[in-house]
């Protein structure tokens, strides 16, 4: 499977092997044969092949398979990558909208927002993805969106009712610190219209304004 690049909110999930220490039961032929059947849905899905994806799922692929390395189901790779064709099809054939991934709790809706395909993120928020689910650390599709500058996805979250002043589990850093240290004057903007405490502090009693003024924004 091609890994999508990920954004600092994703630079944790790194693809990891599955161990155990308890003897593995043999699988059935038929088990073997689903398994197999999904491992070729999640590559198809990650690289775009809407062909090869139909036909997995045509054959009893499970849409909602765990790839056993990084916990990626296929809508996940799908989003990450933004194959927004594909991401309506998986939809329709039943994909969790809000299923996470394994380790660190990422959803489709947060993998595309940090990645910036907007055109995947209205699918999934169509579809009824929760706009504040968090990932284990705490971090939302809204502050990913927010960090790495995608207004148009900044927008479409805030219109979805994303809580603007959500902060991470570690630190407790919100949208609008991410939006202003990175210097994204158009989503600050967005973020203090929809009532962003500019004077909120993270862990370190940092406010938005601090490293906005330090890199010079």
């Amino acid at each position: 499977m091609t890994p999508f690049r990920c954004g600092i909110f994703l630079a944790l999930l790194v693809l990891v092997g599955c161990t155990g220490t308890q003897p593995r039961k043999t699988a059935s032929p038929k088990s073997k044969t689903k398994t197999a059947l999904s491992e070729s849905l999640g590559e198809a899905a990650a690289n775009g092949n809407l062909d090869q994806v139909q036909k997995a799922l045509a054959s009893g692929a499970d849409v909602n398979a765990k790839n056993a390395r990084n916990g990626f189901t296929s809508l996940m790779s799908a989003s990450g990558n933004g194959h927004a064709d594909i991401v309506e099809v998986l939809l329709a054939k039943g994909a969790h909208v809000d299923a996470k991934t394994s380790e660190y709790g990422f959803t489709a809706l947060g993998i595309a927002s940090d990645r910036g395909y907007g055109n995947v993120v209205e699918i999934l928020l169509a579809s009824g993805a929760d706009v504040n689910t968090k990932g284990k650390k705490g971090v939302t599709a809204l502050m990913s969106a927010a960090h790495n500058g995608h207004s148009d996805i900044v927008e479409m979250l805030l219109a979805k009712g994303a809580h603007v002043n959500a902060g991470t589990a570690l630190g407790g850093e919100t949208a609008l610190m991410s939006a202003s240290g990175n210097g994204h004057a158009d989503i600050v903007e967005m973020l203090l219209a929809k009532g962003a405490d500019v004077n909120a502090k993270n862990d370190d009693g940092i406010t938005a304004l601090m490293p906005a003024a330090q890199n010079g924004h």
